[in-house]
């Protein structure tokens, strides 16, 4: 079994925009319209010194306009910045991360079983690449020492999205499980496991992780546990097209469950009968929540429609997603205005 543990914070790479390095010092200073005044009003300088001050306009004159085509690639590059940070905040949520878990036993390096669990996940990651589903035994360095595993996807994501989550997935695992008989991971959208004992076809219905949303306005009484009860409900009879992947709803309370693949229908249903008794017990007035069993999951939530793909996004990833976005226009505008600034005040002499 595998001993879960919280991560304190999801081992996920932020990607924030660097904000343009600042200009060095060989920016032309910016005349002020008092230093073109003094220069205008003296009609008595000397031949020389009009000629060393006419030639001192010109030579302003053409770094100012050096000085504006560069503020105007900034104020381009700033646009430009702010057109990306949709894409930058929320390309890669279907790899967010979740929970993970590890055995406390450990293999020696250099083992047999090391390398069965090196070949077993060389061969999942190879699956994932046509498949959002697999499973294999690996036995190749020792058959006494086997090695068992699998993947599953969301059964709605592309085939190229599921390979990029399984390969985040097996960076992770090699982060968090080192030398482990067994783990798993999962992420927003994909799972992995392996054990050192077998768990393919077997039913497992333990919880491995909760989330609840918040609580509805007006307590039981509102008709929105009507709702979700509804949704959740029709989640428990298996689809007429087969499957392990589940979709309901019933008013705007929409739901989806999935059951990894080695399950018999029979067996799934039973694990999502199990996950919506857990979710209510756990949750309770929550207007959505999510729940991880051992064999399979289950997510509800309201006021929005179902995702058809895998572009439903939880409010906490929304929130993020603007404050980085906030955070990036922040700190280009801070650069901008200190450029102004600066080259304002190399202007005055």
């Amino acid at each position: 079994m595998l001993e879960r543990f919280k991560i304190p914070s999801p081992i996920t790479t932020s990607l924030f925009l660097s904000p343009p390095p600042p200009l060095q010092a060989a920016t032309p200073p910016l005349l002020s319209s008092f230093s073109l005044l003094n220069i205008f009003i003296l009609p008595s300088l000397p031949r020389e010194s009009k000629s060393k001050h006419s030639s001192s306009i010109t030579h302003h004159k053409k770094k100012h306009k050096q000085t504006k085509e560069r503020m105007l690639k900034l104020f381009l590059l700033f646009f430009l910045s702010l057109s990306l940070l949709p894409f930058i905040s929320c390309s890669d949520d279907y790899e967010s991360f979740v929970y993970a878990g590890c055995s406390e036993t450990k293999y020696t390096p250099g083992s047999p079983y090391q390398l069965n669990v090196e070949s077993l996940l060389t061969s999942l990651s190879k699956a994932a690449e046509s498949s959002t589903y697999a499973n294999d035994t690996s036995s190749t360095a020792s058959s006494a020492d086997p090695a068992y595993g699998l993947f599953q996807c969301r059964a709605d994501l592309p085939i190229s999205d599921c390979d990029s989550c399984i390969r985040s997935a097996l960076s992770q695992l090699s982060a968090l499980c080192p030398a482990a008989t067994g783990g798993g991971v999962q992420l927003r959208s994909c799972f992995l496991r392996y054990d050192k004992e077998s768990f393919i076809g077997k039913p497992d219905n333990t919880l491995l992780y909760k989330r609840c949303g918040g609580a509805a306005a007006g307590g039981y009484a509102s008709n929105i546990f009507g709702m979700r009860d509804a949704a959740l409900g029709s989640l428990t009879t298996a689809p007429p097209t087969g499957g392990s992947y589940r979709v309901g709803g019933a008013g705007y309370v929409q739901a989806m469950a999935q059951c990894v693949g080695d399950l018999s229908p029979q067996e799934c249903s039973d694990c999502v009968e199990s996950a919506v008794a857990q979710v209510k017990a756990a949750c309770g007035f929550a207007v959505g929540a999510d729940v991880y069993l051992g064999k399979c999951y289950l997510q509800y939530w309201s006021n929005g429609a179902y995702p058809s793909r895998h572009d439903h996004v939880d409010e906490t990833g929304k929130t993020l997603a603007i404050i980085i976005g906030i955070l990036a226009a922040v700190a280009l505008i801070l650069v901008f205005l200190s450029f102004i600034r600066r080259a304002g005040s190399r202007g005055k002499y």
